[in-house]
């Protein structure tokens, strides 16, 4: 008996497993690796939706839908009668809840009450979608298994107007990894389930799907570019090379890196930097240097991740790069350098500051 539990046991954490996998592909493969926040509030949206068709259901047939939903006679303890309100009230707010927490996982909101109305034809679109996405994405990822190919995802939301810059911006850091690459469409299995998404919900999934799934491929690696993510497949030696060129190019200047609202305001004060830069003369040097030291100070006391903040960092100094090969600056002037010593030592003076309090209060 305790051998039957234990393999009883087992499979049922294999079955979560494999549940939360399909899920999360499935969300991955429809949106492209999304925040932390909006993964979960999309996830749920996802859910609901599938759920949808069984509370339509469970109105003629109680009994069907309770045992689809829970597992039990639902309809045995509560009565039909009651059941068939309760489905028919989940059949009715469902949507109403997907359309809202859509809209609330949105980077560019629409108005609240119309992106709620807009449910019932967003559960369509997650349900045909998801039907789609159980076959193709498990024939994706045996084939990438086979190749023995790595996926890998880098947080990349283009600027509003600018997703074909960025797709160049890819391109070209296949071309300094010394690959050739080429861009066009997706391939259908990567674009059907989106495609039939967005005719369903329209405008309320919009800011997650492109119109137009665009991709890079050179030998060895394929890029997908989503509107808030980046998907780099292919043999690992080669991603990590293409993906190490990403900051050779100027797609920082063309879409956002960081997902944080502070990160990405640091971003913007970044590239006008990095704009005026292109046009700075005489004595507007000066204040381009300066302008960069503040934006670095505001760099060191962000409220940012480590991975954000070597972002943003990196972007920082290849603008300090920019100056110096311009004559704007020396190299044994460097701004972000001074400003980053000037902050240690207020640190240490400030640290040694509060030592010798302590200090003198242990004394006393």
């Amino acid at each position: 008996m305790p051998v039957v539990t234990f393999v009883l046991s087992l499979m049922a954490r294999k079955a979560n497993d494999l549940i939360q996998a399909v899920f999360g592909w499935s969300v991955t493969t429809l949106f492209g690796r999304l925040q932390r926040r909006e993964q979960v509030l999309v996830t749920g949206a996802l859910v609901l939706s599938l759920f949808w068709p069984l509370f339509v259901a469970g109105i003629a047939a109680p009994g069907v839908a309770s045992w689809a939903i829970a597992l039990v006679p639902l309809h045995d303890w509560i009565g039909e009668g009651r059941l068939r309100i309760a489905w028919l009230v989940f059949a009715l707010g469902s949507p109403l809840v997907v359309g809202a927490l859509v809209h609330l996982a949105a980077p560019r909101r629409s108005r609240s009450v119309v992106a709620v109305a807009r449910g019932l034809p967003v559960a369509l679109g997650f349900a045909a979608a998801f039907a789609v996405v159980v076959i193709t994405v498990p024939l994706v990822k045996l084939i990438s298994l086979v190749r023995r190919w790595s996926d890998e995802h880098v947080y990349v939301q283009p600027r509003e107007g600018a997703y074909d810059e960025a797709v160049i911006c890819l391109a070209e850091a296949c071309r300094r990894a010394g690959l050739v690459p080429r861009i066009d469409d997706a391939p259908p299995a990567m674009t059907l389930a989106t495609h039939l998404m967005r005719l369903f919900a329209r405008g309320a999934v919009a800011p997650f799907v492109g119109a137009r799934l665009r991709r890079v491929t050179a030998t060895g690696v394929e890029l997908y570019l989503y509107p808030g993510d980046l998907l780099l497949r292919g043999e690992p030696f080669v991603v990590a090379r293409v993906r190490a060129m990403l900051a050779r190019t100027e797609l920082d200047a063309r879409a956002y890196l960081v997902g944080s609202e502070e990160g990405k305001a640091i971003q913007d004060r970044l590239a006008r930097i990095a704009l005026d830069l292109r046009r700075t003369h005489g004595s507007a040097a000066e204040r381009t240097v300066e302008r960069l030291s503040a934006v670095y100070r505001r760099i060191l006391h962000a409220d940012v991740g480590f991975v954000e903040w070597i972002v943003l960092d990196g972007i920082a100094r290849k603008l300090e790069r920019r100056m110096v090969i311009a004559g704007l600056v020396a190299t044994d002037e460097l701004p972000i350098d001074a400003t980053a010593d000037a902050a240690a030592s207020g640190t240490a003076v400030r640290s040694s500051t509060s030592a010798t309090g302590l200090a003198a209060q242990a004394h006393t």
